[in-house]
């Protein structure tokens, strides 16, 4: 998933969210009988399909950017480096009407309208918060009714006996949380989130309810067009039968700033007990952990084709840690692998290596390897190196990776610094670094959550980011070896640290990259 902001043309205005503590009722349980119908645009995304629907109508698609313009509204949701997606709702698709916003405008839709957001959830999150602001219309509480979610019900929000439910879909199961609807007059914000122990929701900043929860995010992957899509307005009847709901939702209310981030950002106390009751039947087996507070419903159905694997950790952060030589990926796993045994003559001398040979390259030599030009979603970039005699001595001094830095490792002073760049992004994680004499084993890691470096297994950095590895496109005017592994050189192109060229001194061997997390 890519960060996406709608661009703001308009002079910002602000409405605060009301003092007023009462929180509104409804005195009589909707009625489960009355169906809401979806309006013709749902019906012309169900014939065309998602792709289609953006492209003809000129919606600004993921991935694309502008600068944030609500950094002086008070109560609004802010870009920092945990956010992984905002979308201001600055703008409407073709149904709804833009009104007064909590920062800027919102857009209101009515019962039956539909908003498609641009914000299609299909990466893993071990972690992550959805929030949004949203301010229920006087008809809302006429129905059960739908708030933001995808037609899986992999993320959905919605409303159901005066009970704010948060649901979080696996393949055939779902878990989900719910406690009262405690709705204020003007904007509310609400929040679900996951990976602190707990599947818990929020309204204002309260905590509404929770339970234990040890899964992350996985997005559907059976090819339903709304499986991953967020949509705010209307939801299907599918993917709901765990809380109970087997209807059709509609809205009626506005919307504005929708935020995704890569961590929980609210801050979950204390400890809950959970109890566990089996109920089995002929068709499924059905889960139900109980607590004071909320419910959590398991539906697995043995007729499905997909496979959902738990992990559970006593930890809150999900280290995973294999120590492994490039002998133990498999040939599916491995997208590079250099180690100089292969009699090529690679312009440089040749010397025992770790295994094998090696290359030694002095100052001002240089390897020209392989080109990357896959995207590479997740993946493990590694090699052995031991240094020369002058390398302790350079200030700058490059070790592997390509010339426009979307995957390089250089020395900086006394600290490693993995550069992952996009175009015109520098995006990177530093570390200092201990060598041990002889060889050493560097790596760079990224998961689409994360990107980290390592030296002999040893954590020296981390950054927060949601990039992986995308190719350049751009030929080679801006850096002329593109995508191709160098090895011992780095132009001047693509990185923060200082201009000019870098060279090495030192030998290398075993240079692998794959697709598989190895730290």
């Amino acid at each position: 998933m890519k960060k996406f902001l709608v661009p703001v043309a308009a002079a910002l205005s602000l409405m605060a969210c009301s003092d007023v503590n009462d929180s509104i009722a409804n005195n009589s349980h909707p009625s489960q009988t009355s169906v809401a119908t979806p309006s013709a645009l749902w019906k012309q995304l169900e014939t065309d399909g998602v792709s289609e629907y953006f492209e003809s109508n000129g919606v600004l698609h993921t991935g694309e950017t502008s600068i944030q313009t609500n950094l002086n509204c008070k109560n609004s949701l802010h870009i920092d480096e945990y956010t992984l997606l905002l979308d201001e709702m600055e703008g409407i698709y073709r149904e709804g009407t833009l009104v007064d916003g909590v920062c800027g405008k919102g857009v209101a839709l009515a019962s039956g309208e539909v908003a498609p957001l641009t914000i299609n959830m299909v990466d893993e999150m071990s972690k992550g918060t959805i929030e949004f602001w949203f301010k229920p219309a006087e008809d809302f509480f006429n129905l059960d009714r739908t708030l933001l979610g995808n037609d899986e019900a992999r993320i959905h929000f919605f409303v159901m006996n005066n009970l704010l439910v948060f649901q979080k879909n696996h393949a055939d199961k779902h878990y989900y949380v719910m406690g009262p609807a405690k709705f204020k007059k003007g904007w509310n914000k609400i929040a679900g989130q996951w990976g602190d122990g707990y599947l818990s929701v929020w309204m204002n900043d309260e905590l509404v309810a929770k339970i234990a929860h040890t899964e992350g995010y996985k997005p559907s992957n059976r090819g339903k067009p709304f499986g991953n899509l967020l949509v705010a307005g209307y939801k299907s009847s599918c993917c709901m039968e765990g809380p109970g709901m087997y209807s059709p939702l509609t809205t009626s209310g506005a919307y504005d700033q929708i935020r995704i981030s890569i961590i929980p950002r609210y801050k979950n106390e204390g400890s809950i007990e959970d109890k566990d009751e089996e109920i089995s039947s002929s068709s499924e087996e059905v889960i139900i952990e109980e607590s004071s507070s909320s419910e959590e419903v398991i539906v697995e159905d043995s007729s499905s084709s997909e496979e959902v694997i738990i992990e559970e950790s006593s930890s809150s952060e999900d280290v995973i840690v294999e120590e492994s030589s490039s002998s133990e990926n498999s040939d599916d796993d491995i997208i590079f692998f250099e180690d100089f045994d292969s009699g090529k003559n690679y312009g440089v001398t040749l010397i025992e290596g770790e295994s094998g040979m090696a290359a030694s390259l002095e100052y001002g030599q240089k390897i020209v390897l392989a080109a990357l030009d896959e995207k590479i979603p997740r993946g493990t970039f590694e090699f052995s190196f031991k240094p020369g005699e002058q390398f302790e001595s350079m200030y700058k001094a490059a070790l592997v990776g390509t010339d426009e830095s979307r995957m390089t490792i250089l020395k900086v002073n006394d600290q490693l610094v993995f550069y992952k760049n996009l175009p015109d992004s520098y995006i990177k994680v530093s570390g200092k670094y201990t060598f041990k004499e002889g060889w050493n084993k560097i790596a760079a890691q990224w998961d689409g959550t994360s990107i980290s470096l390592y030296v002999n297994g040893e954590l020296i950095g981390e950054t927060a980011t949601t990039t992986v590895y995308t190719p350049s496109t751009r030929g080679t005017y801006y850096a002329a070896y593109g995508n191709s592994i160098l090895v011992g050189y780095k132009s001047y192109c693509c990185t923060s640290d200082g201009e000019g060229s870098a060279y090495t001194s030192g030998s290398f061997d075993n240079i692998l990259v794959t697709s598989k997390l190895l730290y």
